[in-house]
């Protein structure tokens, strides 16, 4: 080969060696590598699903013993005509600010996370091992990138549901309505956190500029909730 088309081939990671017939394609042991590793963690991801499954257990028990009796003191304070009304106009002139607030502090929440961990959290033998065989990085993370954007998805629904319930309850909408109209920022800002981390987790640009702008950002979620 001449050296142009060396210096071409270098620049073309995966291109075979027209002398060799050799390409990095050739060491690819992703499917291998990941199959074994299903293998070897089956019958441990069996004891997680187990544990998993009574802590689910536990925690629905609990909110079925204790939450039950918030909820019908809850229902019946509304049935009994409770004053929670005239929180409305209060929450009202409130909302703008509060949705830029939770918005501003998810945001510096997730840019500051992504600057010493970010969304894509792997498990230490993943690191110490996986990662060094000869294995496609995207292959191994992303699997990591839609379990966090997944669980991020919880807390968010959560929230929905309760803004939902508080708009109910001081007369501002119905609850036909106020879940519509909460819940599509209740799934999408939590996404956007999310992507917002991998940036930052990706490109030392955008994590200087998370460091330089966090004091900022801290004093207008100050200002906002003054």
């Amino acid at each position: 080969m001449s050296a142009p088309e060396v210096a071409e081939a270098a620049e073309e990671p995966g291109r075979p060696d027209e002398e060799s017939g050799w390409s990095e394609a050739d060491d690819d042991r992703t499917a291998e590598t990941l199959q074994w590793l299903k293998v070897k963690r089956k019958a441990h991801r069996r004891q997680q699903g187990r544990d998993l499954a009574v802590l689910l257990y536990c925690v629905v028990l609990g909110g079925l013993a204790y939450g039950s009796g918030i909820a019908v003191h809850f229902l019946r304070g509304l049935d009994e005509g409770a004053g929670y009304g005239r929180y409305g106009a209060d929450l009202q002139r409130g909302l703008p600010a509060l949705f830029t607030a939770v918005a501003v502090v998810l945001g510096l929440l997730a840019a500051r996370d992504a600057l010493w961990r970010g969304p894509v959290v792997l498990p230490g033998p993943a690191v110490g091992w996986l990662l060094a065989q000869p294995v496609r990085r995207a292959a191994v993370l992303r699997p990591w990138l839609r379990l966090s954007a997944g669980l991020s998805l919880i807390p968010g629904v959560l929230v929905g549901l309760v803004g939902g319930v508080t708009l109910r309850v001081t007369g501002l909408a119905p609850i036909g309505e106020a879940l519509p109209a909460v819940l599509p920022a209740a799934l999408c800002l939590p996404l956007l956190a999310v992507a917002l981390g991998m940036a930052v987790e990706r490109r030392p640009g955008w994590a200087r500029r998370v460091r330089r702008w966090t004091a900022p950002a801290v004093l207008l979620v100050g200002a906002l909730a003054a």
